[in-house]
């Protein structure tokens, strides 16, 4: 079973490269690697299934045929890229590294391995509160039913759940370990950002060992053991993070576009995404004349952040008038869900419903440090 969801993990990776390299054809961008180009078209991949696996789930269409076709259509319409990928692995060139370079690569390699093994077998992580409740609990209903479900009791059903829709994706392929293997891969995912990104703006001798020590902190070996989203959107914002770095330097109005549907999709996928989000106002307040003058693309980049990010907050409005249910929850209009909302802070299992209002949040920090 290691295998078969190894490689399932290796195509759903694979199909959003290559649907990510026919969308990001359409807009010519240039690449400063082979790396840089290869991690932003799988992120953009990897919106556009989670775009479609809750387009499907709206419509009553979550069934394994639904994986199937998407990865099918993938290689389908992106076989040139594929061969250019393997053009690009095969000029690979090789240089002896030194005996340092060497004990980094292999602690690195024993760290993979690590993460590996604990994503892969249930017996070395155990389901905690966050897996049986909420990251992997909800996607699970909605494949059971083939389609949404208001799980009114489960008041973190609420929470936006972009990365958890890949979640869905891996369940209709194979079960409940895939999810656990596309966390995997997005800790893979983060190292190579801190990499590229430390070679390219600071010093490319210490590229790998900014990544390596990230990927030795032992949360990210705890994310691993659960289908955790924090990986996940550490990756999307430092896809962000780079396109706007990349728009800061050149001022393409296209690296701003696509800076906002990574994050969008992070504000989709917790409400931790719209900090994230503001984290990285700065890069765009000391262009506030460039977006000035380019109006059409920030618009444009203003409304992929509301379509891609905004929709959970849509329906989160319509069903219970409150966009950020269980926070704020003094804002909930609908009696049912706003009982739900209460006990679940009585009881401890939504320790967000002590932040009812705006105020609440703001002053946090305060309330945190005195008590």
């Amino acid at each position: 079973m290691m295998l078969i969801d190894t490689v399932w993990l290796l195509l759903i990776l694979l199909g959003s490269y290559l649907i990510g390299m026919r969308i990001l054809s359409i807009g010519n961008f240039t690449w400063q690697t082979d790396l840089d180009q290869f991690l932003n078209a799988t992120g953009i991949g990897l919106v556009m299934y989670s775009c479609i696996v809750s387009i499907f789930g709206l419509l009553g269409g979550l069934y394994p045929w639904l994986g199937y076709g998407l990865i099918s259509l993938s290689f389908l319409i992106g076989w040139r890229w594929l061969l250019e990928l393997k053009a690009s692995i095969t000029n690979l060139s090789f240089i002896c590294p030194s005996i340092y370079s060497t004990s980094l690569i292999v602690l690195f390699l024993a760290a993979v391995l690590l993460h590996y093994f604990s994503a892969s077998f249930p017996l070395m992580g155990g389901a905690d509160s966050d897996d049986m409740s909420y990251q992997l609990a909800v996607p699970r209903v909605y494949t059971a039913y083939h389609h949404f479900v208001l799980m009114v009791e489960n008041i973190r059903s609420f929470i936006p759940m972009n990365i958890n829709m890949l979640y869905a994706l891996g369940i209709l392929l194979d079960g409940n370990e895939v999810p656990k293997l596309i966390n995997f891969a997005f800790g893979l995912g983060v190292f190579a950002l801190t990499y590229d990104l430390t070679r390219r703006h600071i010093d490319p001798r210490f590229a790998f060992l900014a990544g390596l020590l990230y990927y030795l902190n032992p949360l990210v070996a705890h994310n691993n053991t659960n289908a955790y989203i924090g990986l996940g959107m550490t990756f999307f914002f430092l896809l962000g993070f780079s396109a706007l770095l990349k728009w800061y330097a050149t001022g393409e109005s296209r690296l701003l576009i696509l800076a906002s549907v990574f994050i969008g999709f992070n504000i989709g996928s917790q409400y931790l995404g719209l900090v994230l989000a503001m984290a990285l106002s700065p890069l765009i307040l000391i262009n506030i004349k460039r977006i000035y003058k380019e109006w059409r693309a920030s618009c444009l980049a203003v409304g992929f952040i509301l379509l891609i990010g905004g929709s959970w907050y849509l329906k989160n409005w319509i069903v219970s008038g409150n966009p950020f249910i269980p926070l704020f929850s003094d804002w909930t209009t609908v009696q049912s869900i706003k009982e739900i909302n209460d006990i679940s802070k009585v009881v401890g299992v939504n320790p967000m419903t002590s932040i009812p209002t705006l105020t609440s949040f703001l002053t946090l920090p305060w309330t945190i440090t005195m008590q």
